[in-house]
């Protein structure tokens, strides 16, 4: 099969001429990532092609021990004196830096085997349709995107409706000067909508929806159109609501947001720098026993699967909280080295596991009953350190399980320790498509401020 814009065997011969010629200048161990990609875009604005996109990128991220030293640098010129002139004046600024023993290129026993990755297809990302696409196909695909014609305004008057179309292929080939050669490649589909309207009294709403996938099959095209136009209508009307304690749900288009944070507070840098709310937590239960984290980034076929890290490390499926109680912090060859801490690969790929016999958004509000339905975010701030977190939100009111009305310009305030310990539901509606599999989830007696 031949793939358009796939990483050529003469990139990588020269990827690894220029590993070898830096091992030539005295370098005692180089790691390159050759990342190559391409994306076409096709712009809809009012139903009429506005804006064509065709851009490629092909580079190389070179990282050179040397002398107990490191540093890295990039090359995106690939003709040989370049790499030759560039690699010389790397080193010699790599030699200028202080010494740092745990630098070092990972354990061999973590290092995936080469034959797992070979082809660079074994994740089962790669869709062969994408080859075969013409530019004509594109375009008709981006009409698809639009609003159309004849749509019910429901009173309102239509301002603008923006949409695209577009879809990409990337591959990431990976060499280390002991051996280590993995490739992997993706490739994805993507529509997207922003719809702005105008109620009676002026008052503009926008709001928009978008869709991924790896598979042109399962893009569903026409509900982006659908989704960005509903999303809009139900704003209109936003009504104000008294601050108080209320039961928050959060939409899974956004409920990560929660629980990211978590995430990067158990990032091995964080916790080596002092710098989280979870120092210590290693081993002890953080969390009520509701709550479990797994990462499935060896999830072969699914949106964010990586069979290998930056460094090269096979990663693997693993629970990281496992009912309430920390399994793992997030760490890297040289955290460990820093550290001692065992070595695991990055976040890549969370799954927030379903709590509470809740099935979709619809389910949990009629459990919840009364509260506030969190569909988007427009801003705050969260302190990994503390764990405090301060969110503008927008959404809607509702009671006994039914939408009443919706919100906007309300603040969520606390911190994120005392949030999960009122964890309450999970669903079993997280969206694969967003690669981290979140879902519908509530929280009981939280801050908001209208």
């Amino acid at each position: 099969m031949q793939i358009p814009w796939s990483i050529t065997q003469a990139e990588k011969d020269t990827a690894r001429r220029t590993m070898e010629l830096i091992l030539g200048m005295g370098a005692s161990g180089v790691r390159i990532a050759l990342a190559k990609s391409l994306m076409d875009r096709y712009k809809m604005r009012d139903g009429v092609l506005d804006m064509v996109t065709h851009a490629g990128d092909c580079d190389m991220a070179v990282e050179v021990f040397t002398d107990g030293r490191y540093g890295t640098f990039g090359i995106n010129s690939f003709d040989e004196e370049s790499i030759r002139e560039i690699s010389k004046m790397a080193i010699q600024s790599i030699r200028m830096l202080a010494e740092d023993p745990c630098r070092k290129l990972p354990e061999r026993s973590l290092v995936i085997d080469n034959n797992e990755v070979k082809t660079g297809l074994e994740a089962g990302l790669f869709d062969p349709t994408y080859s075969s696409l013409t530019q004509e196909e594109r375009l008709a695909l981006a009409k698809r995107t639009s609003l159309p014609d004849g749509t019910d305004l429901r009173g309102n008057t239509l301002i603008s409706f923006e949409s695209s179309y577009s879809d990409s292929i990337a591959s990431t080939y990976l060499i280390d000067s002991e051996g280590l050669e993995a490739m992997q490649m993706d490739s994805s589909f993507c529509c997207d909508g922003m719809c702005t309207l105008q109620d009676k009294q002026g008052q503009r709403y926008s709001d928009g929806w978008n869709e991924y996938e790896l598979f042109l099959k399962d893009l569903p095209i026409e509900e982006c159109a659908k989704k960005s136009f509903e999303r809009t209508v139900a704003k209109v009307g936003t009504k104000d609501i008294p601050s108080g304690k209320y039961t928050m749900v959060l939409d899974n288009t956004c409920s990560s947001a929660m629980l990211f944070p978590v995430l990067k507070a158990l990032n091995g840098y964080s916790i080596q720098q002092n710098a989280s709310f979870l120092l210590d937590a290693l081993g002890k239960k953080v969390f009520p026993e509701s709550v479990n984290v797994l990462e499935e980034p060896a999830a072969k076929g699914k949106i964010g699967c990586m069979l290998f890290t930056t460094e090269g490390v096979r990663t693997v499926n693993r629970p990281i909280i496992e009912n309430g109680v920390v399994r793992e912090y997030y760490v890297d060859t040289y955290i460990k080295e820093k550290t001692g801490l065992p070595q695991s690969s990055p976040s890549i790929r969370p799954v927030l596991k379903p709590y509470g016999g809740a099935t979709d958004q619809t389910d949990i509000l009629k459990k919840c009953g009364r509260g506030i339905l969190v569909t988007d975010f427009n801003g705050g701030n969260s302190n990994i350190v503390t764990g405090d977190f301060s969110f503008g939100v927008e959404g809607f009111l509702f009671e006994d399980g039914q939408i009443v009305h919706p919100v906007s310009g309300i603040l969520t305030t606390g911190n994120f320790t005392d949030l999960w310990s009122r964890f309450a539901l999970a669903g079993t509606d997280a969206i694969l498509s967003k690669g981290a599999e979140i879902p519908t989830i509530a929280f009981t007696d939280v801050d908001f401020n209208a």
